[in-house]
């Protein structure tokens, strides 16, 4: 039998505590983001990510009309209004989450017209049939770190029974991380969010972003 004075005691709790506590603390930080071999923070910090996705007219609209009612305007003009929020919205609350690293728009910068990618069918099938040398002159254009390809992104709305709030509102977004300058898929993945009256149409964008950095190696900007 070993016997331990009080003081040890406490001192020896105190470490155990401290190193539970340190071990809790790195499982959180962990889990904001996904792991890739090859790519440390070292090579992901400070970049510039590059944000491709659907024309207007590629997004898919379940309903027009009730995405067009928890909009307030009229279902014509449905495709329009959620290419802007993606363009604006979207990529503003990435931006954020992804504090060290700068986000833009592709279709907005000069190499968008140069180089004018589709997200929707060019980065479709095998990688190896990809337009690599495109995507190349692309990157050197551009000065392109990493290529966050949005493949597909569906809307699903509903209006409400009573006419109240701006209904229920679920997106669903197939993504494809590509590193330009190794011609590879760091990673790809699919990431849905649901959210339920009250809500305001950030909302959407903020809890959209947050899932989709989380499947992404960069550092996550803690709340």
């Amino acid at each position: 039998m070993i016997t331990m004075k009080t003081g040890s005691t406490v001192v020896v709790s105190s470490i155990i505590a401290g190193i539970v506590l340190t071990g809790l603390l790195f499982t959180g930080c962990g889990s904001s983001r996904t792991s890739i071999d090859g790519y440390g923070d070292e090579v992901l910090t400070g970049k510039r990510l590059f944000i491709l996705m659907p024309k207007e007219g590629d997004f898919v609209l379940i309903d027009s009309e009730a995405f067009a009612y928890s909009r307030g305007i009229a279902s014509l003009n449905s495709q329009s209004r959620v290419d802007n929020e993606f363009q604006t919205q979207f990529r503003d609350y990435l931006d954020n989450v992804l504090d060290s690293n700068l986000v833009v728009v592709y279709r907005t910068q000069p190499v968008g017209a140069i180089h004018p990618l589709d997200a929707t069918r060019g980065f479709s099938g095998e990688v190896r049939s990809w337009n690599w040398e495109e995507i190349d002159a692309a990157r050197k254009e551009g000065a392109i770190d990493f290529l966050l390809v949005l493949q597909k992104v569906q809307l699903e709305n509903q209006t409400p029974s009573d006419n109240a709030g701006r209904g229920k509102e679920s997106v669903t977004v197939n993504f494809v991380l590509v590193d330009p300058v190794k011609r590879s898929v760091m990673t790809q993945n699919q990431v849905s969010v649901s959210l339920k009256d009250p809500r305001e149409i950030r909302d959407t964008y903020s809890k959209l972003t947050r899932e989709l950095a989380s499947k992404m190696p960069f550092h996550v900007k803690e709340n």
